[in-house]
């Protein structure tokens, strides 16, 4: 799982210096900007159901259910995304950018499902090398062709399409071979039934959670686009992506780690939820320690290396948001927990109080120290968010052994 979670980032950090070397500050601003757009949208009508299923461990719902409700959400989320891209027209290459890049999203929500199933069986072998697959895939065609053409729109078009050649040629092949040795029937309705609206209604708050994540990371990007422009925004995407790099090993982490909580949780094993918690923890406070060390001592020299000589002036920015980063390392145990525990409401009043801080704290750090007070306003957002998730996870614990 880190090997596919790290190849998977670098490929998609790596995405970010191409577009930076080879177009411009004001490309890689577009890119970021369509990338902020469309995530929320199509992470909304995903609805998180991979999560669901895979802490699913009595096979509540049919798979079914799950592939029926993703295509019927998938391709509202895309019908969204082309209406959002037509209220942008005024811009003809920001809106291109907008449905490429929201066609190749709708394909990874296609590709999330099938990682559910995947990871619900504890496949992660499997998962991992779709995930290099896709990775590697869509670095290289975006790369080439950006190159050949210098269009972001064309480039971002056949980074689309790599995507939907992996779902169609690895995703679809896997699952389809993993239910049949599982004895499983696939049955897809093509109208809405009972058991998909149950399904739907379970799995809206973990949804709504995931978008409200989408939102901490989007926010930030569009006041800054809003308030400092698409120059800043260029500047702003080429760090944070950098900071993405240590948050792919947290994430293969706690996507292992997470159908094995749940099922210790339908066993009532505390003892061994406690040592995979600890360790959890302990990892995060690790990964957290090396990226915020690693960024203070060679911080400007990666900037300068893979960005650009102007990049490095943001040295300071980028430490602290891997001080941010590392505070949601941490946390990150606490919300694997109270996700294996089905207690998704929770989890989701946690986010969304955080978006209601994190929206007027960026607007008036940003107004107060320009550029550099996004990154102070989410270090601080990042503190209270972990402080308040370890609150809910202990309680939560407390309440199951009750």
């Amino acid at each position: 799982m880190i090997v596919g979670h790290v190849v998977f980032g670098v490929c998609q950090w790596g995405i970010f210096v191409v577009v930076a070397r080879l177009g411009s500050v004001e490309m890689l601003g577009q890119f970021a900007f369509a990338m902020a757009i469309t995530t929320p949208i199509v992470l909304l009508a995903n609805l998180d159901l991979r999560t669901v299923q895979a802490t699913d461990q009595t096979d509540r719902y049919p798979v079914g259910d799950y592939i029926s409700l993703r295509i019927w959400t998938t391709a509202i989320a895309f019908v969204v995304v082309c209406g959002v891209a037509w209220s942008i027209a005024g811009n003809g290459a920001a809106a291109s950018v907008v449905v490429a890049i929201g066609a190749a999203k709708c394909a990874e929500a296609l590709s999330d499902l099938s990682y559910g199933f995947l990871q619900q069986h504890e496949r992660l072998d499997r998962m991992s090398q779709s995930r290099i697959l896709r990775g590697v895939g869509s670095f290289i065609v975006l790369a080439v062709t950006l190159r050949v053409t210098h269009n972001l729109s064309l480039a971002a078009a056949a980074y689309a399409i790599s995507w939907l050649v992996a779902l169609a040629c690895c995703d679809l092949v896997m699952s389809a071979r993993l239910l049949a040795s599982h004895g499983k029937r696939l049955r897809i309705a093509l109208r809405p039934s009972r058991g998909i609206l149950r399904l739907a209604l379970a799995s809206l708050p973990v949804g709504l959670y995931s978008v409200a994540v989408a939102l901490e990371f989007s926010l930030p990007r569009l006041c800054i686009s809003n308030r400092l422009g698409d120059a800043a925004l260029g500047v702003y995407a080429a760090i944070y992506s950098l900071v993405f790099v240590p948050m792919t090993v947290i994430n293969a982490i706690h996507s292992a780690a997470l159908p094995r909580l749940a099922r210790l949780h339908r066993q009532f094993d505390w003892l061994s939820i406690h040592r995979l918690t600890f360790r959890l923890f302990g990892l995060g406070i690790l990964v957290g320690l090396v990226g915020i060390l690693g960024t203070y001592l060679f911080g400007g020299t990666a900037l300068k290396i893979f960005y650009g000589r102007e990049y490095a002036a943001y040295a300071h920015v980028f430490v602290v948001l891997m001080l941010a980063a590392a505070m949601r390392f941490v946390s990150q145990a606490a919300v694997t927990v109270v996700r294996a525990a089905q207690r998704f409401w929770l989890i989701l009043g946690v986010q969304v109080g955080t978006i209601v801080m994190l929206l007027p704290t960026v607007i008036w750090f940003i107004g107060r120290w320009q550029f550099a007070g996004a990154a102070y306003a989410i270090c601080l957002i990042s503190v209270a968010n972990a402080a308040t998730q370890f609150l809910v996870a202990a309680a939560v614990r407390r309440n199951c052994k009750h």
